[in-house]
């Protein structure tokens, strides 16, 4: 169910959005900026909106790694496979890899930045 949710889900807001973004890559800056308020706003110093604060600041913004240096990043494993979804649906799983693919996503988790263990990240 949750594949098909995401595949429908996703389909529709294909219909009605104006931008897509990963999230796993996007500054939030990025966003504040694509979504037309002033630079002030998206790059200040913290005085004046929530997305420059001293919280958000001094995380390091996102970035894909190249291939050979994620596989060097501890994953987890997903709780569910490729394999799975196609076990229960193939045609199912096909839809979903090919909009993942279009999407920006390997099909090689080990290379999400999702699936990275952030637990000895820092702000």
């Amino acid at each position: 169910r949750a594949a098909r949710l995401w595949l429908l889900q996703n389909r529709r807001l294909e219909k009605i959005a104006d931008a897509r973004f990963l999230v796993e890559e996007t500054s939030p800056r990025a966003v504040c900026s694509a979504a037309g308020f002033p630079d002030f706003l998206c790059r200040g110093d913290g005085r004046h909106h929530a997305t420059s604060s001293k919280v958000v600041q001094p995380i390091l913004e996102p970035r894909r790694l190249a291939r050979s240096e994620a596989l060097r990043v501890p994953s987890k494993v997903p709780a569910v496979s490729w394999a799975d979804v196609e076990r229960l649906d193939a045609a199912l799983a096909a839809a979903c890899r090919d909009l993942a693919a279009a999407y920006g996503y390997d099909a090689d988790p080990r290379y999400h930045p999702q699936s990275l263990d952030t637990t000895a990240f820092k702000a």
